[in-house]
């Protein structure tokens, strides 16, 4: 059996008002409580905000104390000798024990691959 136009419209007609509250009371009940949960919510976001503002600015207050302790007892800021290349507290990485130009003689393993850059 096809659908004409009128029992489309009268079947879109009855679905709307099933969608629809059924008075103008029933929809205010339902905002009201809406509202209510709303501000219900609001309220605990607000004070789980306030928790965590509050814990974050003792861990920072915290951390402010301990970098002041720090620089209180540290008479002067010396730079640290550790070289970078061997992890020695006898040199700085420039002036590397290792690091110093070793004749090609000693190392011919290096100029093994590549023959273009052999010295004469």
């Amino acid at each position: 059996m096809a659908l004409d136009r009128e029992d489309c419209s009268q079947l879109l007609a009855s679905s709307m008002q099933e969608m629809m509250p059924l008075s103008l009371e029933e929809f205010m009940m339902w905002l009201r409580d809406t509202s209510a949960e709303t501000r219900k919510l609001e309220g605990k976001l607000d004070a789980l905000v306030n928790l965590v503002t509050r814990n974050l600015e003792g861990k920072l207050d915290t951390l402010v104390n301990l970098v002041t302790q720090l620089a209180a007892n540290q008479k002067s800021a010396s730079v640290a000798r550790v070289c970078g290349i061997c992890s020695s507290n006898d040199h700085h990485t420039s002036v590397c024990p290792s690091s110093q130009q070793s004749g090609v003689d000693e190392q011919p393993e290096a100029y093994a691959a590549n023959t273009y850059t052999r010295p004469p």
